[in-house]
């Protein structure tokens, strides 16, 4: 599975999810290591700038950049840490590439979306941290099977704060992570 994502303009982002500051708005789509505004609160309304993907080592001593992360690894001992550094990623627009085919995803009345997903520090560039975020993806819910075994986790919009609230338990926030089935989007190839 491949993703890219569209940011929502500034004032969709204002209205859905009540961000008070500016921050740039790329105008076109964005892919893994490219840098997108997200939300780590509910509370303080501003919204930061992390880049998409963090780097592991693979075998052979290169990196490779790792952009999503399955909602089954967050549950293991080694990834349970990572339920409190949640974030939400905004977008208009995702799409993803399953077996060859190209399918945009966007809510029908082209109001953004939140993505889930979970953040960490990925090395250090001039003494400041740099901060990545990696996607999280779930089994695909009925009706979107052309996407294949998996995809990203849309947050229903009255979970989104739970999933935010830095007080919310793990339970809590696991519960938050619950498929949408309700999820009023279309399909276009």
């Amino acid at each position: 599975m491949r993703l890219a994502t569209k940011v929502p303009n500034l004032i969709a982002l204002k209205q859905r999810f009540a961000i008070k500051n500016r921050v740039p708005i790329p105008a076109e789509e964005i892919f893994p290591g490219s840098w997108q505004p997200v939300l780590r609160d509910t509370l303080s309304g501003q919204a930061e700038m992390f880049r998409w993907g963090i780097s592991e080592p693979k075998l052979g001593g290169n990196n490779r950049l790792v952009f999503a992360v399955k909602i089954e690894n967050l549950l293991t001992d080694r990834g349970r840490h990572l339920l409190q550094q949640r974030l939400i990623v905004p977008v208009e627009s995702f799409n993803v590439q399953y077996e060859g085919q190209i399918w945009q995803l966007r809510s029908v009345d082209f109001s953004p979306v939140a993505l889930a997903a979970i953040w960490d520090v990925d090395g250090h560039w001039r003494g400041r941290p740099v901060h990545a975020f990696r996607i999280i993806t779930g089994p695909t819910i009925d009706g979107f099977e052309c996407l294949g075994p998996r995809m990203p986790i849309v947050l229903q919009p009255e979970k989104e704060r739970s999933w935010l609230w830095h007080f919310t338990e793990e339970a809590a926030a696991l519960d938050a992570l619950e498929p949408n089935t309700a999820l009023q989007i279309e399909i276009n190839r």
